[in-house]
């Protein structure tokens, strides 16, 4: 990776988020290769369990998932998929261990909790007409990698940006007492990757409506690169689940059952569609 030339490229990563966290809490994170896939078995399929260490005990809080694929660098922000050096490979066989041995269900869909009934949904056609909220990013060299291109995480960061100026509106009062008068929680997003970007490069985050439930939102994001003339290229889309929560108990692990969307949210939200 560090002549320039080589390097790997996120295909699409998510993350499932199963409880609580708190401040000065000790997160560990186990990692495993479930298998090598594609031409040349260049693509790498991985998958994290993330658990929250207390003494002794480790207490599951979320999973996540990533797909890489080995590539050479052809030029600025474009690359091609390529045969994994044999030395590489040879390092990382040892540790693809199929899921299934493990005797861990890694989950494929969120956990299904019950949201309550749909306010509105966005119509079946191909470009969502539901925009929410939108922002523009100028990235640097800080956005970077290892590879030089902007990494991956930065697509996360956005979409939280995105989304609190969009609640900001309506629910300044409640994100400012940081969930003691209950909050909008992500619960599970994932990001698809179609094309990569480079850091200098301005990046379009548009977030769009999926569908409103009575106890939580799915949201829907978009990522263009925008051009000096004006012009966009798609550079990955996500999809973001949320439900509406009211505090726990001090300390509480698990993630209290989904509560009623504060009114002023849901119109908020019917007003940004609706244009009025």
């Amino acid at each position: 990776m560090a002549t320039g030339r080589w390097g790997m490229v996120t295909n699409n990563s998510e993350v499932f988020i199963d409880a609580n966290l708190y401040t000065d809490d000790i997160v560990e994170g186990t990692i495993w290769i479930t298998e090598l896939t594609g031409p040349d078995r260049a693509t790498t399929n991985l998958h994290v369990e993330w658990c929250r260490v207390d003494g002794e005990t480790r207490t599951h809080i979320g999973w996540s998932a990533m797909q890489t694929t080995w590539v050479e660098i052809l030029s600025h922000g474009v690359v091609a998929a390529r045969p994994m050096p044999q030395y590489f490979h040879d390092f990382i066989e040892p540790m693809t261990i199929p899921t299934g041995t493990k005797n861990i269900a890694v989950p494929t869909e969120p956990k299904n909790v019950d949201r309550g009934s749909v306010i509105r949904s966005a119509p079946m056609v191909p470009r969502n007409p539901y925009l929410l909220e939108s922002e523009v990013f100028s990235t640097t060299l800080q956005d970077g990698n290892v590879v030089g291109n902007i990494y991956f995480g930065n697509y996360y960061i956005w979409q939280s940006r995105v989304r609190e100026k969009f609640l900001v509106r309506s629910q300044r009062e409640a994100m400012a007492a940081r969930g003691a008068l209950g909050e909008l929680r992500c619960v599970h997003t994932r990001v698809e990757h179609l094309r990569e970007v480079m850091p200098f490069d301005d990046v379009l985050v548009t977030m769009s409506l999926s569908a409103l439930y009575e106890r939580g939102i799915d949201l829907e994001f978009e990522y263009f690169k925008v051009n000096e003339d004006g012009s966009r290229e798609k550079l990955a889309i996500a999809r973001h689940r949320t439900v509406w929560t009211m505090p726990g108990a001090p300390g509480e692990l698990e993630i209290s059952p989904p509560s009623k969307l504060p009114q002023s949210l849901i119109d908020s939200v019917l007003e940004a569609i609706d244009g009025k």
